[in-house]
This record gives C-alpha cells, sequence and structure tokens, in this order.
C-alpha cells in the first residue's frame, strides 16, 4: 500500500491499514492508538464528520475503520430524511395514462395503435428523483450489500424506505466532482462527500471470486499535509483571538 492508509473489505474480511510512528511490537492497544489517530487526522482534514457523541459510542460498539466510516454517512442520511429529502424539477418523457404535457404524436401513434387509453408524453416533474437523492441511494445499496455489521444493515434499509420511488445513480464516477450545490442542496455536500468515497471505491462481483471489494484509502502524504495545514489554521485563529480579546 506503500503511503496509503485506511481500510479494505473483500467479502467478510476486513483488513486496516493504519499509520505508525512508534517502535512499540503491534497488538490491541497500539492498533486502537494508531486507529484513534488515523480518525482524528481525517476529522480535521474533513474527509469524515463526526461529533463527541458519535465518537464515543463508536469506540465502543464499532470494531473497524470501514464501520466508522459508513456509520458516519448513514448519520448524514438519517439527518437528511429527518429534515426531508430535496425535491427538483426534471424533464420525463413517457408513456401515460394521463395526458400531461404535450403529446408527441409520432411515438403516441407508434406506441400506442392498441392502447388507446395511453398518451405518449414530456412533461415536467417535480419530485424527489433527482440525481442528489439517487448519489445517496446507490451509495446505500452498495453499503447495504458490503457491510457485514447487522445494526448497519437494519439502519440502512430502514432509510432505503424513504428512496423507495427514487432511481439509482449511474454514470461515470467523474461526474460526482461536477455537482454543484445551491441554497437548496447546500445540506447534501457532507453526505454526498462520503457517498462519493463509497461509490468511487466500490468493485462488485471482482474476478471470478464473486466477491464485493470496497476500499477507503487515502494518500497520507496529502492527508498529512492537510492535517497540519487545518491545525495551523485553527491555532492562528485562536491565537488572533486572543489578540483581539
Amino acid at each position: 500500500f506503500k503511503s496509503y492508509v485506511g481500510v479494505l473489505q473483500v467479502g467478510s474480511k476486513v483488513i486496516e491499514i493504519l499509520p505508525k510512528a512508534d517502535n512499540k511490537s503491534y497488538g490491541e492497544q497500539s492498533r486502537s492508538k494508531w486507529q484513534s489517530a488515523l480518525l482524528r487526522m481525517l476529522q480535521m482534514a474533513g474527509y469524515i464528520k463526526l461529533n463527541e457523541t458519535d465518537s464515543a459510542s463508536q469506540n465502543i460498539t464499532r470494531r473497524n475503520l470501514l464501520d466508522i466510516y459508513l456509520y458516519a454517512f448513514i448519520k448524514e442520511v438519517e439527518r437528511l430524511t429527518h429534515l426531508g429529502l430535496v425535491k427538483k424539477y426534471h424533464h420525463h418523457v413517457g408513456n401515460e395514462k394521463v395526458l400531461k404535457g404535450r403529446l408527441l404524436l409520432s411515438k403516441h401513434i407508434q406506441h400506442n395503435l392498441v392502447h388507446k387509453e395511453r398518451f405518449y408524453s414530456e412533461h415536467t416533474v417535480y419530485d424527489h428523483n433527482n440525481k442528489y437523492n439517487s448519489i445517496l441511494k446507490t451509495a446505500l445499496n452498495i453499503v447495504k450489500n458490503c457491510s457485514s455489521d447487522i445494526s448497519i444493515k437494519q439502519t440502512v434499509s430502514q432509510q432505503l424506505l424513504y428512496f423507495t420511488d427514487i432511481d439509482s445513480w449511474r454514470g461515470p464516477v467523474s461526474e460526482l466532482d461536477k455537482l454543484n450545490f445551491d441554497r437548496k442542496t447546500e445540506q447534501y455536500q457532507d453526505p454526498i462527500s462520503l457517498a462519493k468515497l463509497i461509490i468511487g471505491n466500490y468493485c462488485p462481483d471482482f474476478s471470478a471470486g464473486n466477491q464485493h471489494i470496497l476500499a477507503l484509502l487515502f494518500d497520507m502524504n496529502k492527508l498529512f499535509e492537510n492535517y497540519i495545514f487545518k491545525c495551523l489554521k485553527k491555532l492562528s485563529c485562536l491565537s488572533l483571538a486572543n489578540i483581539c480579546c
């Protein structure tokens, strides 16, 4: 893995790649120490968002970094479903039982010579079926397929009930970097950033083994640089505040 840290899951096997900067023998105490250090860096660098209550509960109930990351994503989705999923306008073309919008005559004749009760039309729809919610649904399905934690699977199944009428997102991962956020969707930034890493690092049915693979890996060089930058920025803000006081 060279300079990469994080976690890799193949089927039910989970491998943690943790930073290590001491000469002590590896054991559970050492693992806990460096897992906490990595989590702290990921939080400070903005890769993962955890509050103090979440952090305390995860130290008891979560066994590996992957579960902690997936738990953070699920908590963000729960927050959104509690507030209400965003609605957007989108263009819809299809064969409907009720005439809405503009009738597409050529398509209507082609598809409905027998089905006189239908109308092939195009119209604008305002609902939850948009790219933002589709991305979250795709990530939730990945978590459901990959996680071996029963409580995570149960929570995901409950959350997917809110996404029943929403299509799963299909497209290149590069599209996720081009997603724009406005006043209505700014609350999606954190869950989408978590979902992006889950979708971008998921390899279903790899090779002939029929095992799902999910890898959440971070370049330790970039992570450490970002962590130090955020620490210095925080210290400089505190120093400036003290001077002003």
